[in-house]
């Protein structure tokens, strides 16, 4: 298997490692060094996961807020 292939694959099975298994992979990653190019791939999967859930964490964080602040207009305009 050629490297960028090997990094291809190893990207996709931390990623969903990452989404489906987080504690094992958190085990798995206290000691890593990324010594070859499947563990470089395999751990930029995990931080891809991660970057894209922090991302959708903060977008529904800002709807929430968003939404309360509109019903706190709406609260006020009824008095």
């Amino acid at each position: 298997m050629d490297s960028e292939k090997q990094y291809v694959e190893a990207f996709n099975n931390g990623y969903t490692l990452s989404e489906y298994e987080p504690k094992l992979l958190n085990a798995l990653s206290k000691n890593h060094i990324s010594s070859n190019n499947y563990l470089e791939g395999f751990f930029a999967g995990k931080e891809q996961f991660e970057l894209e859930n922090s991302k959708l964490n903060l977008f529904e964080l800002q709807q929430l807020r968003s939404k309360s602040h509109n019903n706190e207009r709406d609260f006020e305009r009824e008095e």
